[in-house]
């Protein structure tokens, strides 16, 4: 099988950021009441990874199953961690993507070809980052190292890693800006060039399919004119 390689790139860093405890059952609606604010677990340095995948054939992203019938494997170009470190030492990390956009739906006419999605990182099914007020985010964290770990719907894969529901302060609200643009960037980023993938597997397997159609049909014809000619 071949490695798969990422280029990474720095979108966001910044210093002082807090990790206080926050109960499971939090999310964005729900404010600021389930965060320990007298518990502050640790304090230190975040930044935000941009990893893209670079040596991959998009035209092999698709698995051909029997009868004419295609599956298209998930989006899995594109993710994003979050690191909480100090110094050269990483305290612990997060991976994510956009739930509501892994869920999306392509309007498909064509019973032909089926698309496999990724399932949320989060065991809890939710966002691993989500904002709960100016500054301060749910976040859902790793021991260091653990890698992303993305479940594929349709197959029998769990994550191994060790998760934890965390609440992120970032302290300077310049900063805090700075970090919610660059989640807007990150999930715009992700929405196109996910619809631009499968859209290419589409196009291409439907070519394939009319390829095929074209193929068969034509040696149908031959079939029938050679059928005439030898009675």
């Amino acid at each position: 099988m071949e490695h798969i390689q990422f280029d990474s790139s720095e979108k966001f860093q910044c210093d002082n950021a807090l990790i206080y405890s926050i109960k499971p059952s939090i999310n964005s609606e729900s404010g600021k009441s389930d965060i320990d604010f007298g518990t502050k677990l640790w304090k230190g340095s975040i930044r935000l990874i941009e990893q893209e995948e670079i040596n991959n054939d998009h035209n092999e992203d698709h698995k051909k199953l029997e009868s004419r019938r295609y599956l298209i494997s998930p989006y899995t170009k594109l993710r994003l961690k979050l690191e909480l470190y100090n110094d050269d030492n990483l305290w612990g990390e997060t991976w994510y993507n956009p739930i509501d956009l892994n869920k999306r739906d392509l309007n498909l006419n064509n019973a032909n070809i089926s698309i496999q999605k990724l399932k949320p990182i989060s065991k809890d099914k939710e966002e691993t980052i989500a904002k709960i007020d100016d500054g301060l985010y749910k976040i859902i964290a790793q021991l260091p190292d653990t890698g992303y770990q993305p479940i594929i719907d349709g197959e029998n894969n769990t994550s191994n890693a060790d998760q934890i529901a965390l609440c992120l302060k970032i302290t300077n609200s310049k900063q805090n800006s700075k970090f919610e643009k660059a989640l807007e960037s990150y999930n715009k980023k992700y929405k196109e060039e996910q619809h631009s993938y499968y859209y290419n597997q589409l196009i291409y397997i439907v070519n394939q399919l009319n390829f095929n159609l074209d193929e068969t049909l034509k040696d149908n014809e031959e079939d029938e004119f050679g059928d005439f000619v030898s009675n």
